[in-house]
């Protein structure tokens, strides 16, 4: 092996590539990798480990009329030195790193006819332009891009390595592909000339498709939105006279949605446009402050309707001066039948069968709201429910008048102090917000 070593070395000069007066040299390439990932949006990069390994014919080393019992020659990476090989490179590389550990990881093999395999385990850190529109649903393109530093098509020429169709190019196993957040979906190979300002060079291409894994978002962001906006929503079932408990929780909603935007953006770049996730937690901020809004506007409702009644009971009042004792006490009399009170002792009894003091009891509360009550209070009988809340939260002497039948039904007519514009928001918040995501999630995940 020494003397066959010696002998075409002899005359050997590396600084020449094979075939130079022949045409150009082919160079057959494939890869093996080891380890995929990681991918990351935030530098537009991904890593590769894998075992690159070329193949070309230098007829310069051919022994087979040397020594016939030589099958093939196992060469160390000292050898490699004292050869040609190709000038590859990657275009798109970021930073490439050839292993020396414990010794540089190559290896050489020469078969009688000169035909070369010299391999390499490399890790490459490569550009991956991303469009994060679709994210967190996004699919990406990531190349890998290959080929001569110096030498022309014309000169070189990359091709890839398949045994005739009967091994791939590229060999990721699944094993090797298992990413934290992407899915190595598929991986394709091709061939490719690039033009430069110094020629057209032969270049290989490996494209690696990735979709981007869901769990975590979904975890962390959108099942997050969507509680703070049924959080939000709740609202519309507290009490309206309740304003700390509704303002509070309005408030709270938003800067809660608000705080979790902020800790998602921080781990994606700062891109010039909204991407998918931006959407869906813009839409939820709308439904959150809106929720606030509506609080707020039927809150000023309320509060115009009360001044309006307000002062439609000093108009009657100014009025009933001038009206003579008989009349208020001809009215005050017509209404006697319409109001009933049930203070609890009258409310337990039965209806037939009312005992002496009850009945002195009930007789004693009527003459008490007999005198406080005017004609200028009954009549916000007809003036609906605010009219209704008016009457019976008006301050009396004796409180008992909110007893009275015409209370009790202006409660039950009130629905215990909800407004118009919470009935209609119960249903009409919940019904966008499921339609939204309905749209949502058919349009990106489609």
């Amino acid at each position: 092996i020494t003397r066959t070593l010696d002998n075409f070395l002899l005359n050997y000069d590396n600084r020449i590539r094979p075939g130079l007066e022949e045409g150009p040299t082919k160079v057959y390439s494939y890869f093996f990798v080891t380890g995929f990932g990681p991918a990351s949006e935030q530098d537009m990069d991904y890593t590769l480990d894998m075992f690159f390994r070329q193949r070309w014919r230098d007829e310069r080393l051919a022994f087979k009329h040397m020594n016939k019992n030589i099958t093939e020659l196992k060469l160390n990476n000292n050898m490699v030195q004292r050869l040609w090989t190709p000038d590859s490179f990657f275009r798109n590389g970021k930073k490439s790193i050839a292993h020396n550990i414990t010794v540089p990881n190559r290896l050489l093999r020469i078969d009688p006819n000169g035909n070369i395999l010299y391999t390499m385990r490399l890790t490459i850190k490569a550009r991956c332009p991303m469009i994060l529109i679709d994210f967190p649903m996004d699919v990406h393109t990531c190349h890998l891009v290959y080929g001569s530093y110096g030498y022309t098509k014309d000169q070189m020429q990359f091709l890839w390595y398949t045994e005739n169709g009967r091994k791939p190019a590229v060999d990721v196993p699944s094993s090797s592909s298992r990413l934290n957040q992407f899915k190595l979906i598929n991986y394709t190979w091709t061939t490719n000339i690039i033009n430069t300002i110094s020629g057209e060079y032969s270049v290989l291409e490996t494209k690696f498709h990735l979709k981007r894994q869901m769990g975590y978002f979904v975890i962390q962001t959108y099942l997050p939105c969507i509680l703070i906006v049924i959080l939000s929503q709740i609202s519309f079932w507290i009490n309206k006279e309740a304003v700390p408990a509704r303002t509070v929780s309005g408030i709270m909603t938003v800067l809660s949605l608000t705080m979790l935007s902020i800790s998602t953006r921080q781990s994606l770049p700062k891109v010039a446009y909204a991407t998918a996730l931006d959407w869906y937690m813009a839409v939820c901020f709308a439904f959150c402050f809106a929720a606030l809004i509506e609080f707020a506007s039927g809150k000023l409702f309320f509060l115009s309707k009360m001044n309006y009644f307000q002062m439609q009971i000093e108009q009657s009042k100014s009025k009933e001066k001038t009206d003579s004792s008989n009349d208020k006490k001809d009215v005050i009399e017509s209404r006697k039948g319409q109001i009933l009170f049930l203070p609890l002792g009258v409310a337990s009894a039965s209806k037939n069968h009312i005992n002496s003091s009850d009945q002195e009891l009930a007789r004693k509360l009527l003459l008490a709201a007999e005198a406080e009550i005017n004609e200028a209070a009954m009549s916000q009988v007809n003036y609906g429910w605010v009219g209704c809340i008016l009457y019976c939260s008006i301050p009396l002497k004796n409180s008992l008048i909110r007893y009275s039948w015409f209370c009790l039904k202006c409660a039950r007519k009130d629905g215990g102090g909800v407004s118009r514009i919470d009935r209609v928001s119960r249903v009409a918040f919940p019904l966008a917000f499921f339609f939204f995501n309905g749209i949502y999630w058919f349009v990106y995940l489609s």
